[in-house]
This record gives C-alpha cells, structure tokens and sequence, in this order.
C-alpha cells in the first residue's frame, strides 16, 4: 500500500510540476520584457537625475549654500557627461570661480604658515633674550 502511495505521489509531483514549452518560452519573453523595461526606466531616471539641467541646478544651489565640494563635483560632472550642452559653458564659468577660490585659500594659508614661522622665530628670540637678562640679573 505505501509503495502505491508513494508511486502515486510521485507522479502526481512530476506531472504538476512539469511546464509545457511554450509556457515557459512566454514566461521566459514576459522576463525578458520586464527587464527592458527595467532597463529603460533606470535610464529615464539617470537621465533626469543626472541630465544637464539638474546638474547644473544642484552645483549652483551648493554653491550659494557655500558647500564648494559638492558644488565642484556637480559641475565637473556637468562638463564630463555633457560637454556639448549649453549649460557645461556655464558650469564651466562656476569651476573656474572655484578654482580661483581655492588658489585665493592657498595663498592665504601659506601666508598664516608664514606668519606661524615669523611668530615662533619672535617667541624663541624673545624667550633667549629673557634667559639672558635672568643670567645677567642674577
């Protein structure tokens, strides 16, 4: 009895978990078919998101929020995905704003470190010339 059973059983797996051809070649092409369409779509979403007028939307409003990282490397990546638009002229003044900018940084800091030397030079004269007076006083 439990052989019939399991024979039985057994078939009855087979049968219904058997997929005729063309049942699987459709659901093979409706697969094929979502995933064009994912694919379309993923690059609809690219294009919005990163498409030149965005781009150039987002750098400006970092820079006027004074975040110039972020504003740099939306510009940079205005001109590098599209160097033929309109706006890359544009982004491209921004980039060069921003390139003085940051040699404008440099040079100010350069200036702090010699600044930061000249002091520390004064601090050491100052403080042997003091040991000196306390020798002499003494």
């Amino acid at each position: 009895m439990r052989k019939i059973l399991f024979i039985i059983l057994s078939a009855s797996v087979l049968l219904y978990s058997c997929v005729s051809e063309s049942e699987h070649e459709k659901t093979v092409a409706e697969k094929d078919a979502i995933a064009q369409e994912r694919d379309k779509l993923k690059q609809e979403l690219d294009d919005i998101k990163f498409g030149a007028p965005n781009l150039l939307a987002d750098g400006k409003k970092f820079y006027e929020a004074k975040d110039f990282t972020q504003s740099k490397q939306k510009f940079q990546m205005l001109v590098d995905k599209h160097p033929d638009m309109p706006q890359s002229i544009e982004a491209k003044k921004y980039l060069s704003i921003l390139m003085k900018r940051s040699y404008g940084t440099m040079q100010v800091l350069q200036k702090i470190l010699q600044f930061q030397k000249a002091i520390s030079i004064n601090i050491q004269e100052v403080s042997t010339f003091l040991k000196l007076m306390q020798g002499e006083v003494n």
